[in-house]
């Protein structure tokens, strides 16, 4: 969960803004895709709650980042679905 929820969103990015800033004019936006989790998590939802915790944090840093750049970073928080998943 670490690794695709944290490491992929973070090389991810990484691989945006050096995109967005070398080109001409420089500029972007990024959309991070949190969660409801961030804030208001569910009963034995640790590792995915942290990992949307940081996803928000990877969001802000960004935003504030790549504003010199004119990178936009944001982010959706997607609530709960009903699949099979979700109903354990």
């Amino acid at each position: 969960m670490l690794s695709i929820n944290i490491t992929a969103a973070f090389i991810c990015t990484q691989f945006a803004v050096r995109q967005f800033k070398s080109q001409s004019p420089p500029g972007g936006r990024i959309v991070n895709n949190g969660s409801l989790a961030a804030t208001t998590p569910r009963p034995n939802s640790a590792p995915y709650t942290l990992t949307k915790h940081a996803i928000t944090g990877l969001t802000k840093s960004t935003a504030l980042d790549g504003r010199a750049f004119d990178i936009t970073c944001t982010q959706i928080d997607i609530g709960e679905c009903n699949t099979a998943a979700a109903a354990r």
